[in-house]
């Protein structure tokens, strides 16, 4: 999460964060407000995260643990734990296609190298021995689904939503815990879209284009706006795939049809995005409500 004078950055795992928050260092690194925009985080950390989130995925202990908690508390916090005095001012976040982003979280492979330990690890490993060493794409969907869920962890597996579905519900809405409780059963599109924060979503696939056009109508400097449109891919950590939506090389029909029923709503979602819904007043109004 970055904290900008005018609109909080809402950084999604492997939707492109890196990149937005490398183009938003350069335009904002100057700024008075930078000082207090990491004072805002630092209060953010203490007070909303720390607190009140289970520290799901990152149990190892030392650097490796102090690393993968801020990257999970501080750098990916959700919508609904920025500062108080920003929750009712604008926010921007990229939305990915979930087939997409599914196979970037395979290729990062965190879970072999960041040192995180599961909580659930042992009922893992009796599943899928090789953990964290996961070679199968096909594996990973379904281990993601059954032991990433954690924020569904009082939700029957076979109710609830997939990870990217949750994922959205989880950085995007207000009320992400009360509404992933319900499971799939309970949950639909437009709950979903009326649970929204006030959020400006850009679609990755015109990332370049559109990050641009968001800050010239910031008010950001017509040279940081052109730096944004020519701005070269950031991969974290040196890790990812160059190819874009290669699906063949990682989804059967099978498959397919088992991601699309458990990302529904995400899916959707996606569909309404590229359709050009880009705030939450779009979404809401291109489900009627």
């Amino acid at each position: 999460m970055i904290l900008c004078p005018r609109f909080t950055f809402i950084h999604i795992p492997k939707n492109a964060g890196s990149f937005v928050e490398a183009v938003l260092r350069s335009a904002f690194r100057t700024t008075p407000r930078r000082l207090i925009g990491l004072v805002e985080r630092w209060d953010a950390l203490v007070t909303n995260r720390i607190l009140n989130r289970k520290p799901h995925c990152y149990l190892s202990t030392g650097w490796q643990r102090l690393m993968k908690g801020y990257a999970e508390i501080l750098v990916h916090g959700f919508a609904s734990e920025a500062p108080a005095n920003r929750l009712h001012r604008p926010m921007l976040a990229v939305l990915r296609d979930p087939l997409d982003r599914s196979i970037s979280e395979f290729e990062f492979r965190w879970w072999e190298w960041s040192g995180a330990r599961h909580p659930n690890e042992d009922s893992i490993r009796r599943r899928y021995p090789d953990w964290p060493f996961i070679k199968s794409f096909r594996d990973h969907v379904l281990l993601r689904d059954e032991f990433h869920t954690l924020f569904q962890e009082d939700v029957r597996p076979v109710d609830r939503v997939g990870i990217q579905t949750e994922t959205l519900i989880r950085f995007c809405c207000r009320n992400p815990r009360q509404l992933l409780a319900s499971g799939a059963s309970g949950l639909s599109l437009p709950r979903v879209l009326a649970d929204l924060h006030d959020i400006h979503f850009l679609n990755m696939d015109f990332l370049n284009t559109e990050l641009a056009s968001y800050l010239r109508a910031e008010g950001v400097s017509p040279e940081v706006a052109a730096r944004a449109e020519r701005h070269e891919r950031v991969l974290p950590a040196n890790r990812g795939r160059m190819e874009h939506k290669d699906f063949d090389r990682y989804y059967d029909s099978e498959l397919l049809e088992h991601v699309r029923r458990k990302e529904a709503i995400a899916m959707q979602f996606w569909k309404m995005a590229t359709d050009g819904c880009r705030t939450a007043a779009d979404f809401q109004r291109c489900a009627g409500l």
